[in-house]
């Protein structure tokens, strides 16, 4: 599925400021003209680096075909100068384990927490998505304590399944 639907400029981006860091590279909250808050995941680049670029473009490219309520949305993708980089809806409260170490969360919201992972990852069997790193701190929430399923990075996409 080619991914030119969704290119990006990084001069659509008005304001960048560092989220995570990671053996792969950073994350930033960005401002972006069009979609407000987003996400910006770039990678480290240089002559060492190109598995680090062919693994962010076949994230992207897994994270284009998806559209599930309990995934994080793909906005868009960037790729200038050699520097790759994705663009993702961002989610105010971030990943489930800070929430659950923050805030006393109700039993009844954290068994909607396993029903939501739940269809997400059943969504992505569907898909014929492994995720392979599934784990709290790739769990995001929203303002209204629902969840998505985030952090492809290590994903694939089995083809022939079902």
């Amino acid at each position: 599925m080619p991914l030119d639907d969704i290119r990006m400029s990084s001069g659509d981006l008005l304001d960048k400021e560092p989220l995570d860091a990671g053996g792969f590279g950073m994350v930033f909250l960005c401002c972006h003209r069009r979609h407000g808050l987003v996400v910006l995941k770039t990678v480290y680049t240089g002559p060492q680096r190109t598995e680090f670029n062919a693994s962010l473009l076949e994230e992207g490219k897994i994270m284009h075909r998806l559209d599930h309520s309990r995934v994080v949305k793909l906005l868009g993708l960037i790729l200038e100068d050699g520097n790759y980089s994705l663009v993702m809806e961002y989610m105010k409260k971030g990943n489930l384990m800070n929430v659950l170490q923050a805030v006393s969360v109700p039993l009844a919201v954290k068994g909607r927490f396993i029903l939501e992972i739940i269809e997400g990852m059943s969504y992505l069997h569907k898909k014929n998505v492994i995720h392979k790193d599934l784990k709290p701190e790739n769990i995001l929430v929203d303002d209204d304590f629902h969840i998505k399923i985030a952090d492809l990075g290590v994903a694939s996409f089995q083809l022939g399944a079902n």
